[in-house]
């Protein structure tokens, strides 16, 4: 089963508006769910559909209006956290479980409602923020509580994402991106200071120094992990080559060191690319592309590339649920003396945590 993938560049979406049938009267709304006009969500609770045509965006569209239609129904201090603050913010989740999830301060005496998973902590005031009438944990402390509990995998998406968010990454202008988004991360990584010891802190450190603001897709960033958890070097990401045909930017790639040993077949870098179905015009806005003019575009671009003595890598979405072949791959890439140096880094690795709270 393939992912649906998020939009290549974070934006933080439209929160729809729910109709409760506590509030209008299930006679009225009746004939809107007959007609299709609205749906159900949950128990007591409809949205109208937008005319999205991604099924990632649908997806996000029915989690959100589920996420109005739970908060709705309680009565405890709560605020929405992890995944669902996530979507909120508009940063890349992955996996969307169904649930949505909040944070509050004390323990429930029992979970009854359906689809909501509850987690217990405590928060300061700076970190909580109202979008669109929602009280959702701030950007920072969304990323940390993901890095902490989701797998690294998923935690990494929200990690780039989110710092795409906040530092705004131009990769024309590197050098003072890098100062923001490095400034953005320390902050975040200093919300674990005081928490050592706490569940989550050796993943969440992990996810936090993997993370970076200039990937520019959530494909890319699953694959970064599959480099960074198999302990290969940290790639540059948006690598700018300069080529006959214009500079040209690379998802993420690992230059030839000066001194260092020389990468085979004569590679000056080593350069890996991530390819949805849109790039090749298979899926633009719901509209059939000119994939023949794209694939011919990038063999252009290729072509000019390998002159410079770039070798590429292309994955694809299907490689991503192999991700061991795809490291092995990776791996091989490099000088035999090298490889045999890489250590899996053991805070990227998927090895899941206990549901328990936080």
């Amino acid at each position: 089963m393939l992912w649906s993938m998020p939009p290549d560049f974070p934006s933080r979406p439209t929160i729809p508006r729910v109709l409760f049938a506590d509030e209008f009267g299930y006679a009225a709304l009746r004939p809107l769910v007959a007609s299709g006009e609205i749906v159900r969500v949950r128990e007591g609770a409809y949205f109208t559909p937008s005319n999205a045509a991604g099924t990632w965006e649908r997806e996000m569209e029915v989690a959100l209006a589920h996420a109005v239609g739970v908060v709705g129904t309680l009565g405890c201090d709560h605020v929405l956290s992890h995944q669902t603050a996530a979507l909120v913010h508009g940063c890349w989740v992955g996996r969307l479980d169904g649930d949505t999830h909040i944070t509050q301060r004390t323990k429930p005496r029992d979970n009854d409602v359906l689809g909501l998973r509850r987690h217990v902590a405590q928060w300061e005031e700076a970190d909580v923020v109202a979008i669109e009438g929602l009280l959702v944990t701030s950007l920072e402390r969304t990323i940390e509580d993901c890095a902490r509990f989701l797998t690294p995998r998923e935690g990494l998406l929200v990690a780039d994402s989110g710092l795409r968010v906040l530092a705004r990454p131009d990769r024309f202008d590197r050098a003072a991106s890098e100062i923001r988004l490095e400034e953005h991360r320390r902050l975040i990584q200093g919300r674990l200071v005081p928490k050592k010891g706490w569940r989550g802190i050796v993943r969440g450190r992990a996810v936090l120094a993997a993370a970076d603001g200039f990937a520019e897709s959530a494909g890319e960033s699953r694959l970064r992990w599959v480099a960074l958890s198999r302990g290969l070097p940290r790639p540059v990401c948006q690598f700018p080559v300069e080529t006959e045909r214009g500079q040209f930017f690379l998802d993420f790639a690992w230059p030839q060191k000066e001194g260092g040993q020389e990468f085979p077949d004569g590679a000056r870098v080593l350069g890996e690319e991530y390819d949805g179905r849109a790039k090749y015009g298979d899926e633009i806005a719901g509209t059939t592309g000119r994939p023949n003019q794209a694939l011919f575009e990038e063999k252009l671009r290729e072509d000019a590339l390998r002159t410079t003595g770039v070798r590429l890598r292309r994955r694809v979405a299907e490689d991503l649920h192999d991700p061991d072949r795809v490291a092995d791959d990776m791996r091989r890439r490099f000088p035999s003396a090298a490889a045999a140096t890489f250590v899996p880094v053991r805070g990227l690795l998927e090895r899941p945590l206990p549901r328990q709270s936080n």
